[in-house]
């Protein structure tokens, strides 16, 4: 079953990396929410383009701050940039 997550993993590692060369795009911004989903994605955009070739962005609307220390965990994880734009609006 291991052969068949690493098989996968280099597809879909391949298939991004083709993608974003076709596109002739400089690297990517994903959405970090310090979830799962959002690990898995930064975690494959790390393997196929390089960390230099990723920015992640956390956008806080009335959050607790549990949810921004986890994007920070995740991309210091992956040792990518984590950008916050506080979508909270002040009243």
């Amino acid at each position: 079953m291991i052969k068949d997550i690493q098989k996968e993993v280099d597809e879909i590692t391949k298939w991004i990396k083709a993608y974003v060369e076709e596109t002739k795009a400089e690297g990517v911004v994903i959405g970090n929410s310090g979830g799962k989903d959002s690990a898995t994605v930064i975690a494959l955009m790390e393997k196929a383009l390089g960390k230099e070739n990723v920015i992640t962005v956390a956008m806080p609307c009335n959050s607790i701050n549990a949810d921004i220390e986890d994007a920070k965990l995740v991309s210091d994880t992956f040792n990518v940039p984590l950008l916050k734009v506080d979508l909270t609006r002040n009243i």
